[in-house]
């Protein structure tokens, strides 16, 4: 999994970050709060992550394909 976040990470140009869920986490919400997810806000994203409704998985997919 960390290869998947690493090529995430590196896909969306946070090449500094180390390879962590968290920092995934946070690189998903910067571009929800960037306006890059339109049917989303930040809060409504935090709670859909924390409730495990958006998983890491679903975050590398659609960061992938942006």
């Amino acid at each position: 999994m960390k290869e998947l976040i690493r090529k995430t990470l590196d896909h969306c140009g946070y090449t500094e970050d180390a390879a962590t869920e968290e920092n995934l986490f946070n690189c998903f919400l910067d571009y929800v709060d960037g306006g890059v997810f339109h049917d989303l806000d930040v809060e409504e994203a935090k709670d859909l992550i924390d409730s495990g409704e958006i998983s890491l998985k679903n975050v590398c997919y659609n960061l992938l394909k942006r």
